[in-house]
């Protein structure tokens, strides 16, 4: 009978979560003609136009982008894009002076801050630092509100759990005008509001709320061991899927049924996934030397920029039928394209786009598939 000391588990130092939710509207491209709104959506050539004027240095104030309206929650606008590798993937381009004149071809949202003052409502259950930062993505069809939530501090993997678990039940955002508390899910339905009236037709805007909300949550620093696939206790593995889950019943099945291996032979570079939620842990990637700290955060940023957009571009073809514009029928033609799963080969992914573990497994779902080809059939029948 062995008498080792079993090693300590990691104690988590910094942790980045990353959360949305995700709204798709046919107004601009419907049957029937949109009231005059103060942005302007409908075409390519005014979408375009827009995105030269906000590609500022501090973007654009909305009341600009919107000859003199003001803004119920939109403040200033700017581009979605930040100049790195992630983004030159995607816009294909490395100037990114030829970014602007790419938005619609590729889809770009724009990035508004928020005029409401929105403070995080501290737990002192939990003993870490937490700096939100609230802002919404807006699409010709749709938005997304969006929060990301720094954890500084040391805390433990049941801490992290605890914590997704209480910002998707408690009252975490403070308000100042008007003066509430909300939950997470009532924080966006606050705002989604304003959005309407700020960027599409208000009550006649008849967007669909995608229920489910996107969650990414990324460990940033840690320290002392890890969490290997091949190691993990059965206490951490259920830790680890109640954070891709922290809604509704535990998920079915084991942690290897969830994680996905960077590489195979590395059991400790994976992505756990659990619907359009999902946990990253990147060993090498922790170890605090040269730039990994970038490295890891930039791998966090494009994972949840790349679900975000196929979630948005999903859902805009669920709706394909609503589409009756040629502006609308373009849009359709580019997300058919951008959602094509890409060629395997020798186990590995050949792609002109950018694909990461978790958007090569969405794309191969058979929702995104069955969604293109209905969505090809609807174009094919009225062309």
């Amino acid at each position: 009978m062995s008498n080792a000391i079993p090693p300590k588990p990691p104690v988590l130092k910094q942790t980045i979560i990353d959360v949305a939710d995700c709204h798709t509207t046919s107004y601009y491209f419907g049957e029937k003609e949109p009231t005059p709104s103060a942005l302007p959506f409908s075409d390519k050539d005014k979408y375009q136009g827009l995105y030269q004027k906000v590609g500022v240095p501090k973007g654009l104030a909305y009341s600009e982008a919107s000859n003199g309206t003001a803004g119920a929650v939109l403040n200033r606008i700017k581009p979605a894009y930040h100049e790195n590798k992630y983004w030159r993937q995607y816009l294909r381009a490395r100037d990114t002076a030829l970014f602007p004149d790419r938005a619609w071809t590729r889809m770009l949202p724009l990035e508004c801050s928020l005029l409401p003052r929105i403070d995080f409502i501290d737990n002192l259950k939990f003993k870490i630092r937490v700096s939100p930062h609230p802002r919404v993505l807006l699409y010709p069809f749709g938005w997304s509100t969006w929060v990301s939530l720094l954890l500084n501090g040391e805390h433990t993997l049941a801490d992290l759990a605890a914590f997704i678990s209480h910002m998707c039940t408690a009252q975490i955002f403070r308000l100042d005008s008007p003066a509430k508390d909300l939950s997470l899910r009532s924080f966006f339905a606050h705002l989604a509001e304003g959005v309407r009236n700020d960027a599409f037709g208000g009550a006649e805007t008849n967007d669909q709320d995608f229920q489910h909300i996107s969650i990414v949550t990324t460990v940033l620093a840690k320290r002392r061991a890890t969490y290997s696939l091949d190691g993990v206790s059965d206490g951490d593995e259920k830790l680890i899927l109640q954070i891709v889950k922290p809604e509704g019943p535990s998920p079915k099945g084991t942690l290897k049924d969830y994680a996905l291996p960077r590489k195979s032979g590395q059991p400790t570079e994976y992505v756990v996934t659990n619907d359009h939620n999902s946990f990253i842990w990147m060993e090498n990637l922790l170890d605090p030397v040269d730039r990994n700290h970038q490295h890891l955060r930039c791998y966090h940023n494009n994972t949840f920029h790349s679900m975000i957009q196929a979630r948005h571009l999903y859902e805009l073809l669920l709706r394909a039928d609503e589409v009756h514009s040629s502006s609308g029928t373009d849009l359709i033609k580019i997300a058919i394209e951008d959602l094509k799963a890409p060629a395997r080969a020798d186990n590995r992914i050949s792609s002109d786009n950018y694909c990461n573990l978790n958007l090569v497994k969405f794309l191969e779902s058979p929702l995104v598939v069955n969604a293109r080809t209905a969505a090809a059939e609807k174009i094919k029948k009225t062309s």
